[in-house]
């Protein structure tokens, strides 16, 4: 892909913000991804008020408060095709108006607040006996349909492992979800079973994660103007993992997106997950035509 230096976002000329407001017309029409909340609430909805007050305690427990926030598709499209190569493979970098913006693991964390030190090698986690897999898993494939049905019909016999059940399903259908065949390797549930769950570079392995398919969609839309497929092809948005991390990301670098797409409700603290709320999806000629003439976007504060 050729890098050129370009004073273009989204295809408008950027100098003073001017924000025309939306109509319904601008929506995109159709399902929305709202697993997001879907999985959270259920969890809230499904454990008891002693359950939910242990999940929260665990490094997973931020994520009960979350405010309403789907995935808006065209966003992230227009994001990723922001893309310019360069010579790093753990991050990212877009230009946006002509100034080059990363998304690496230091913004996933500021995002997230998942813990991104640490060792992500599961093999020598030793099985876990009569645990979790043992107990309700057991020779069934694990795949995010089937964790979410165990998970409603409450299959665990404790409360210890209800939470554990919680997390399991959090991993599988919000962390890295989206994907319909997507399997949790038996690894997962005996890690999630052992007392080293808590301290375990989630946030790390949640991002590479991530990171795989995001890159993996980049490509595809060099695939599609190589082989002049066309611009509906399905695969443009399946990014599949926490791709909503991306989304908040540009929220926080782009300062027109608030009261546009997108609405304010926390602070700056970690993560900065907690801090935004959105409730509708806009198409592409709606992004294009709202932000006119774009500021220079602001850089991450990750201090």
């Amino acid at each position: 892909m050729l890098i050129v230096n370009t004073y273009f976002f989204m295809g408008i000329v950027v100098g003073t913000a001017i924000a025309h407001p939306a109509h319904q017309g601008h929506k995109c029409e159709g399902p929305k991804q709202r697993k997001d909340r879907s999985t959270i609430n259920d969890i809230k909805r499904t454990l008891t008020t002693e359950q939910l007050e242990a999940f929260r305690r665990t490094p997973f427990g931020k994520f009960l408060d979350l405010p309403h926030c789907i995935v808006q598709n065209q966003l992230i499209n227009q994001i990723l095709f922001r893309e310019v190569h360069q010579n790093r493979s753990d991050e990212v970098w877009f230009d946006f108006g002509g100034k080059l913006l990363r998304f690496g693991i230091e913004e996933f964390f500021v995002i997230t607040g998942l813990r991104c030190i640490g060792k992500t090698k599961k093999h020598n986690i030793s099985k876990i006996s009569g645990g979790l897999h043992d107990k309700y898993l057991n020779g069934v494939e694990l795949r995010r349909n089937h964790i979410r049905w165990q998970f409603h019909k409450k299959a665990w016999s404790s409360d210890e492992d209800a939470v554990k059940f919680a997390k399991l399903h959090l991993l599988a259908n919000f962390l890295m979800g989206s994907h319909k065949a997507l399997r949790i390797d038996r690894c997962s549930v005996d890690l999630i079973d052992s007392p080293e769950c808590d301290d375990h570079a989630w946030g790390k392995e949640v991002f590479y994660f991530t990171f795989y398919y995001m890159k993996k969609s980049i490509r595809s839309r060099e695939q599609m103007h190589i082989y002049e497929k066309p611009e509906g092809a399905g695969y443009l948005y399946r990014c599949y993992g926490l791709i909503l991390a991306l989304q908040t990301w540009f929220y926080e670098v782009c300062d027109t997106a608030e009261g546009v797409i997108c609405t304010s409700v926390g602070d700056r603290d970690i993560p900065r997950l907690l801090k935004w709320e959105v409730h509708d999806s806009y198409n592409r000629l709606f992004l294009q035509r709202t932000f006119l003439n774009l500021p220079q976007c602001k850089k991450l504060n990750i201090a």
